[in-house]
Order: C-alpha cells, then sequence, then structure tokens
C-alpha cells in the first residue's frame, strides 16, 4: 500500500508541473538531423521547460529499456558523468542518482529521482515518468542537488520497427545560472541527448532493464 501510494503521488506532481505551465505555447527552436526541440516558459521554475521529438528505426522496447538503464546513460543522455541505481522499489519503480556536468562557471548537478515505468496493454507505447527524490541519497561532493524535477519520456510504436520518441522536462536546477547559459542548455540538452539515444540503440542495444511482460508490437 505504501508503495502505491507513494507512485501515485509522484505521477500526481508529474501532472502538476505538465498542468502548471499548459497556458504556455511550445516555440520551436531547432530542428535539425531528424529532431525537433521545442521550449517554453514554466510555471515553477525561472528555468524554460524543453520537449524533444524523434522517430527512429527501433522495435518500441529498445530505447525504452536504455531510457530505464542508469548504467547506459553516461554514454546518451547530454551532460551526465555517472547514473546509478539507488533502490529497486518495486517492478517498473526505481530510486536512481544522476550527476551531470556544469558548464564554467556552473557547478555540477545531482538529481536523485523517483522513475515509474509503464506499458498500455492496447497501443504498447511505453512511458517512463521521473519525479525528483531530493532527499533519497547522500549529497555528491562539489555539486548542487537538484531539487525540482519532472519528467516524461514517450515511446510510441508507429509499427514493429519504428517508434516516435518524446522527452519532456520542467526543472528548477537549483545555484545561480547565467541566462545565457540557460537558454542554450534548454535546446542542446535534448538535441543531444536523442542523438545520443539514437546512436545508442545501434551500439549498445537493448537492455535487460524492463519489467516481465513489456513487448514489441508484432511483424503484421
Amino acid at each position: 500500500m505504501a508503495r502505491s501510494l507513494v507512485s501515485m503521488l509522484a505521477a500526481a506532481l508529474v501532472l502538476t508541473w505538465a498542468l502548471g505551465a499548459a497556458g504556455a505555447e511550445w516555440e520551436l527552436q531547432k530542428h535539425a538531423d531528424g529532431i525537433r526541440v521545442w521550449t517554453r516558459p514554466s510555471a515553477t521554475s525561472s528555468f524554460d521547460e524543453y520537449r524533444g521529438e524523434m522517430v527512429l528505426d527501433q522495435p518500441v522496447t529498445v530505447p525504452a529499456s536504455l531510457a530505464f538503464a542508469p548504467k547506459t546513460w553516461r554514454h546518451w543522455i547530454g551532460r551526465v558523468k555517472g547514473a546509478w541505481t539507488l533502490a529497486q522499489v518495486a517492478p517498473g519503480e526505481t530510486l536512481t542518482n544522476t550527476l551531470v556536468a556544469g558548464t564554467w562557471p556552473v557547478a555540477d548537478r545531482d538529481s536523485p529521482t523517483r522513475n515509474i515505468i509503464s506499458q498500455d496493454p492496447e497501443t504498447l507505447a511505453i512511458v517512463i515518468r521521473t519525479v525528483a527524490e531530493p532527499d533519497a541519497a547522500p549529497k555528491t561532493k562539489g555539486a548542487v542537488r537538484v531539487r525540482q524535477l519532472a519528467g516524461t519520456w514517450t515511446f510510441q510504436p508507429l509499427g514493429p520497427q519504428r517508434t516516435r520518441v518524446l522527452w519532456e522536462v520542467a526543472s528548477q536546477p537549483g545555484g545561480d545560472i547565467p541566462a545565457v547559459l540557460a537558454n542554450a542548455v534548454v535546446v542542446s540538452q535534448p538535441f543531444d541527448t536523442l542523438k545520443g539515444l539514437r546512436k545508442a540503440c545501434r551500439k549498445l542495444g537493448p537492455q535487460d532493464s524492463l519489467p516481465e511482460g513489456f513487448r514489441d508490437q508484432a511483424q503484421p
């Protein structure tokens, strides 16, 4: 019961963040290499929200398994120096911590999060919801703790070997970040990450991170 309540609270917080800026329109900032990036002002942070989208020639479980495998994140998520699992809370629910590199004069950030994955039994779309759990781990020396973050990975099968990927993040990374750097990061982070994910699908392949029963769309 306790685990279910925590899961519902985490999902509710993600929804609250999403609805908080629902009145703001997404503005396309970059369209290159098959990847589109939008940003919009956040209702809860001085840091703009971002959204990245692309289509992969991969079964839905391949990119989803990479997004739910923290041991791979440093290889493809933009600016990630390291990531590790703190706890396996339940099937499809983990606590992780991620160390993100800062760009001078900005310090590194560490970001403990709760991550909940699910698959729609009819559409087979896979969704990973992430929310900050700032007190879930000791602080990393020299890093600023991210205390507000909510994000969603959505993997929508367009066919047995084709998947639409959508990544949305709203965060308040804490500390002082120059505006010019903040504006650059909200565009480069989703673009570099999606580009990295595409490469990781080919080089790293599927991971054994998905809960039992997750499946791809069947061949016709």
